[in-house]
């Protein structure tokens, strides 16, 4: 969580709040709410540090946010995606990594390559 936000930030945050005080203004057709829309936003010109307090709160659910979504995120990708291709190859016995023929036998899992390596090979190896 910040402790001090910046000029920047305060502008941002009174920015937003002028946007969204400006969508119900247009939405209700309400002066009032476009008279308090104008407000908000000349006062971000002129004094941005009155939403410095405001600032602190925006940008730490902001992080708050930032945090949770992208536990949730990465764990919805993991149930998604890696868990089914784990259990898809587990099905069909796949052994991409040769795990079960070094665990079988004390010989070493390397492969012996007959190519000869050139120039090329160490510029381009896909």
């Amino acid at each position: 969580m910040i402790k001090e936000p910046t000029r920047e930030q305060c502008k941002d945050t009174g920015i937003i709040l002028g946007v969204f005080f400006l969508y119900f203004s247009i939405k209700n057709a309400s002066n009032t709410l476009f008279l308090i829309t104008f407000l908000i936003l000349v006062s971000v010109v002129v004094f941005p540090k009155i939403y410095k307090y405001l600032a602190v709160i925006w940008f730490g659910f902001s992080h708050l946010l930032g945090t949770v979504m992208t536990k949730i995120l990465l764990t919805i990708i993991f149930y998604i995606v890696v868990a089914p291709v784990s259990i898809i190859r587990k099905l069909l016995n796949k052994d991409g990594m040769n795990l079960k023929g070094f665990k079988s036998s004390a010989r070493t899992v390397w492969v012996n390559r007959d190519k000869q390596i050139t120039r090329k090979d160490l510029f381009k190896p896909f």
